[in-house]
């Protein structure tokens, strides 16, 4: 019977290694084809939940805003990572109807890929963080860029 507990504990403590893993690391990604030129944007990898963060311009100010998969995901009940293998991470996988959404991380390329319904919608190209404060630096970095080129825009303004 000690023997049969003690595979199971081990089946089980290796099957979520992989996930644990992902803790503490996050990626910063670029996607160079977004509407309005390129876009950057972060996940962090939380336990076996992933919260990102977008640039979000509104009232002439660069913010940076937390998002946690959408649909049913919440800052309460974060996107999980859906599965991860030698060669990918699947997270925010979601289903509304008879659609699904998932994002897919090449773990060799970091190549980042939002797929609806299989179809390939965005490609990013993404960087590694193992120290959230170097991932949280590089992220003010891009907002104070951001707001930099903002407000040079905003200088034409008459009003």
């Amino acid at each position: 019977m000690k023997k049969t507990m003690l595979a199971i504990t081990l089946l089980f403590s290796h099957m979520s290694f992989g996930l644990d893993a992902l803790d503490g690391k996050s990626i910063l990604c670029l996607n160079l084809n977004g509407d309005d030129g390129p876009i950057h944007f972060g996940h962090r990898f939380v336990g076996h939940n992933v919260i990102g963060a977008v640039f979000i311009t509104r009232n002439d100010e660069v913010t940076i805003e937390r998002t946690y998969g959408g649909g049913d995901f919440s800052e309460t009940n974060p996107g999980p990572v859906s599965s991860i293998s030698a060669d990918y991470i699947e997270f925010w996988r979601r289903y509304t109807g008879s659609a699904s959404a998932v994002l897919v991380l090449n773990r060799e390329t970091l190549e980042l890929v939002y797929l609806v319904n299989n179809d390939q919608r965005s490609t990013s190209s993404c960087e590694v963080y193992t120290s959230t404060e170097k991932y949280f630096t590089d992220m003010e970095i891009i907002k104070r860029q951001r707001q930099e080129t903002y407000n040079k825009e905003l200088e034409k303004n008459k009003i």
